[in-house]
Order: C-alpha cells, then structure tokens, then sequence
C-alpha cells in the first residue's frame, strides 16, 4: 500500500448528533498517478578515423539512434511501442494515439511521426518476421482468411494465416492459391494434402460430395482439425476494424510495415509475451535480428 488516509468524523447528517459506537472501515482504491515524459540526454563521443577518413561514433545501450546533424531528438521505445501496440491490437489510430499521448501523458507527438517510425520498426522486426512464418510452415493445423484491402489506388486483400499460438498477416495483390503457397510453401502439409483425393472436375454435387467426403468431414477423422473456420476470422477481424477506421495505405512500404507489425503485436498476445518488451529488444537492437518470441 503507498498511501493511508483517514477521513474525518461525522454526525447524522439528519439529526444532527454525533454517531456513537464508532468503527472504522477499510476502503482501497486504486488509480494512476499523473504521468509526464522524461527526457534523456545521451552525450554521444566521436571523432574522425585518421586511417579511413569516416567519422565514427559511440553508442549507449538505451538509444535507439544514432544522432546526425538533423535528427537530435527522437520519441523512444516504450512511447514507439505503445503506439503500435495500441493501433495493431486495439484498433486505435495514429491520429487518436497522439491524442491520447497528448491528453493523459502531456507528450505531443504528430501521426505522422508514429506512422514513420513504424516503418522504422518494421525494418529491424523482418527477421523475427521471417522467423514467425518458418515457425507457422511447421505448425499442424494453419487457419487461412482474407479481406479486401487498398493500397494506393489499387486493390489488395489482407490476407492470415493463423495457428494456436502464430499468427501471420500478408498484404497482397492476389487472392489465387499461390499466397498461401508462398506463406505456407508449396510443400506445407495440410488438411486437403492429408485427405484421400481432390477432384476439380466433377460436375454433379453428390458426386463431389461422395467422392470428397474425406475432405469436407476430415475433423471427424483427425481431432486435431477443428470444424470451423473461427480462428482465422477472428484474426482477421482486427484488421477489417482498422480498414474501417481508414487504415489502408497509400505506400507499399506502409503496407509491409503493418503486416509486419500485426503479425507481432498479435503473436504476442497469443504467446502471452509483452509486446513492449519484444518492441524495446528490437528497437535497442543495432543491426536487425530474429528475437524469438517466447511460448
């Protein structure tokens, strides 16, 4: 407990007459103290290499950057991550997120700023990017969904590809099956690969129906396989919410920054894995690097 306080005495506030038989009662209540940013001041040491000619300079563990003559203040991780961590797994865009920032944290920071630095964090996040989608190839049982989705003037479809505890977001300008041959790679062994045949070509119902049995009723034979598509639709529904609030791109760049970014923020809360701890490793990290996500 960081706090006692006790109030004062009262009388009946209808007979006017002190209570008698005093006691007293236990109340907690729990709220946010005012939150204000801190600023750090790294003082970073360089000089000139007599031998090469390049300037070279130190780092300390806590920055994210280097400094240049024109970058000399810049947001930090947690700031960096809360925001992604807000818009990906909350639905929250950037333009409210400064907002927020501004009304409960007194820090004013611009959408455009955290819409740049996510692209920022999506450079140093591929490998764990790459390192989720070698993960999910091994996975038994990978739900697929997609939606439609805009890039630029064109259109696009968000496509997941979930298992239990992975989920993977791909932004593409295809539907066809080489997606989820690309995803999953071409020899990814799934339900239908697991199945007795396939068919393409049968014209009558029953007949399709008679003939793939094995394939629409696999759940009875494997328990593993769930009978429904559920999972993949709740994962992507967050992004359909987020395509709603106008959270399509004009850039490919952004486009690859947000299926990157989803990918982690949603994994991360299927592992039970912070996400802001996962978003400071990465934005501490000097050169990008797969950090594997805890199960």
């Amino acid at each position: 407990m960081d706090d006692e306080r006790e109030g004062t005495s009262i009388e009946c506030p209808g007979c006017r007459v002190k209570l008698v038989e005093p006691q007293t009662r236990d109340l907690y209540q729990t709220d946010i103290p005012p939150i204000e940013p801190v600023v750090t001041k790294f003082v970073v040491h360089g000089g000139t290499c007599p031998c090469c000619g390049k300037y070279r300079q130190g780092r300390h563990e806590e920055q994210i950057t280097d400094p240049t003559p024109v970058v000399t203040n810049v947001l930090g991780p947690r700031v960096l991550g809360m925001a992604a961590d807000w818009k990906h797994r909350l639905g929250i865009v950037y333009r409210k997120i400064s907002e927020l920032f501004d009304t409960c944290f007194s820090l004013k920071v611009s959408a455009g700023a955290l819409s740049r630095a996510e692209v920022r964090f999506a450079q140093r996040a591929l490998p764990t990017y790459e390192w989720l989608i070698e993960a999910l190839r091994k996975a038994g049982v990978v739900h697929a969904d997609e939606t439609g989705w805009r890039v630029s003037r064109r259109n696009a479809w968000l496509w997941v590809f979930a298992s239990k505890d992975i989920t993977i977001y791909a932004i593409r300008f295809s539907r066809g099956s080489e997606v989820p041959a690309d995803m999953l790679g071409e020899d990814f062994d799934d339900w239908l690969s697991r199945a007795d045949g396939r068919h393409a070509d049968v014209i009558r119902l029953a007949k399709h129906l008679r003939k793939h049995r094995h394939e629409w009723l696999l759940f009875l034979y494997d328990p593993d396989i769930p009978a429904t598509n559920n999972h993949g639709e709740r994962q992507i529904r967050p992004g359909v919410i987020l395509r709603k609030l106008g959270s399509c791109h004009r850039e490919i760049l952004h486009a690859v920054a947000h299926e990157i970014t989803a990918s982690l923020t949603t994994t991360c809360r299927q592992r039970g894995h912070p996400f802001l701890t996962l978003a400071k490793q990465l934005w501490l990290s000097r050169t990008p690097r797969a950090i594997p996500i805890p199960a």
